[in-house]
């Protein structure tokens, strides 16, 4: 079997350097379309990839009328477009809007505030928002972090306000020095621990049953029922020591490995080794 080989073969270019003009991109199949998350314009720009060797602007959606600017974008498999967008006032409630692959504009709803990243669940019939909840700059205003969980399943035109849950941190409020003991980091000045923790992005597993989501500036990920809206747990990730210096990369050469069996072909399936130490 030959090594896999990755070669471009197309590429669109915005003319727009370090401003975020080419953020986030996501992929509509039926159509041949790429949605892709333009901050300098505050829009999503729209790319017909039919012809990959020729990415092509095709339209731009506008989303200055619903917020500031887009976050984040995503389709699920009916084509549907959600556009996470956050408030001019950042500490203020985002919004997620719903477009067709055209471009037009079917439904909205309110979400958290600063709602940086959404996604769909496998099935389609669920939106999950990460609601960062951004303090402004002297900590005056410093809304809590949140996930919102929008249920599409009646189709989106028929998408009301009582469509949304949110899980949000409240549990672990007064819980600060437990989380600060696990090496969940808790910092913020007069913050408490729902105000503090900051939803950055989402994995959903393959049961769209539960939600994994990165607070990064908290070095921790939350953990979300999803079915009930509500956060269960708040992992560490742990810390690695740089002043112990940097890595060392160690050699153990490995002989007379077992034999597990053999293929059809007669061919012996020995026991694999450990291919390195990282301290």
């Amino acid at each position: 079997m030959t090594d896999p080989k990755l070669r471009p073969l197309g590429t669109y270019e915005t003319g727009v350097f370090d401003e975020s003009a080419a953020e986030i991109p996501a992929y509509d199949p039926n159509t041949q379309r790429v949605f892709v998350v333009n901050a300098n314009e505050a829009t999503i720009d729209v790319l017909d990839i039919s012809d990959p060797t020729n990415p092509n602007l095709i339209d731009q959606i506008d989303a200055s009328s619903f917020g500031a600017v887009a976050n984040s974008v995503a389709v699920n498999d009916d084509g549907i477009v959600a556009v996470a967008v956050e408030a001019n006032n950042t500490q203020d409630p985002g919004t997620v809007v719903f477009f067709d692959a055209d471009g037009n504009t079917l439904n909205q709803v309110t979400v958290g505030a600063l709602p940086d990243m959404l996604t769909f669940t496998s099935d389609g019939t669920k939106v999950l928002v990460a609601n960062e909840g951004e303090p402004n700059d002297d900590y005056t205003n410093d809304p809590e972090g949140s996930v919102s969980i929008i249920d599409i399943s009646g189709g989106v035109q028929n998408l009301t306000q009582a469509d949304v849950s949110t899980a949000d941190f409240s549990d672990f409020i007064g819980r600060e020095e437990e989380l600060r003991n696990k090496g969940v980091r808790i910092y913020g000045p007069g913050s408490n621990a729902a105000q503090d923790l900051e939803p950055e992005f989402i994995a959903v597993d393959g049961n769209d049953t539960t939600a994994f989501v990165t607070l990064q500036e908290n070095n921790a990920i939350a953990v979300v029922d999803i079915e009930n809206a509500n956060i269960v747990d708040v992992l560490p990730l742990g810390a690695k020591d740089y002043s112990r210096g940097l890595p060392s990369l160690t050699t153990f050469e490995f002989s007379d490995l077992p034999v597990l069996g053999t293929t059809e072909g007669g061919q012996e399936i020995l026991l694999g080794g450990l291919s390195g130490l990282w301290y």
